[in-house]
């Protein structure tokens, strides 16, 4: 008998070889080789430190919020009499808070998990030079995809 080997295979001594013509390795490459094989595009392309764009806005206009890699930014305009004690943060892995006197901004599950220890807000000019609260936001991991909801709970 005579058995098709490729290129590289062990065979015993006892098998006789027998060698591809050039129009069946042709035919072969097509479909065994990688020369059609569509790669497409890395999977983690749009995950970790490439979770970049824009993110979506709260229902009733209260903030904006963007993916910028390992973190989300929550955007919130405020009055310029609203200073940093006036805004109640609590951040945990599964769950996020927060509230500019006394009134929720945002609450509920984050939509990756946090690493709580690392989120942090700030007051400060957007680019249109409006007076913000921006919330930060740290993903735990680095190939976490934040979904299209700031809150797992909230619907897109």
């Amino acid at each position: 008998y005579a058995y098709r080997m490729r290129v590289g295979a062990y065979a015993p001594q006892s098998i006789t070889m027998e060698a591809d013509s050039e129009e069946e390795e042709e035919e072969d490459a097509g479909i065994n080789g990688l020369d059609d094989f569509d790669f497409g595009a890395d999977p983690l392309e749009d995950y970790g430190p490439n979770d970049l764009g824009p993110g979506g806005e709260d229902p009733d206009g209260k903030y904006r919020w963007e993916r910028r890699g390992l973190e989300v930014v929550v955007i919130a305009p405020i009055p310029g009499d609203i200073r940093a004690r006036d805004v109640t943060a609590d951040f945990k892995p599964q769950r996020v808070s927060v509230a500019i006197q006394g009134e929720t901004l945002f609450a509920g599950e984050p939509g990756c998990t946090l690493e709580f220890e690392e989120c942090w807000f700030e007051i400060d000019e957007d680019r249109s030079g409006e007076r913000c609260l921006f919330v930060h936001l740290q993903k735990k991991g680095s190939t976490s995809k934040w979904p299209p909801t700031l809150l797992k709970d909230q619907k897109a």
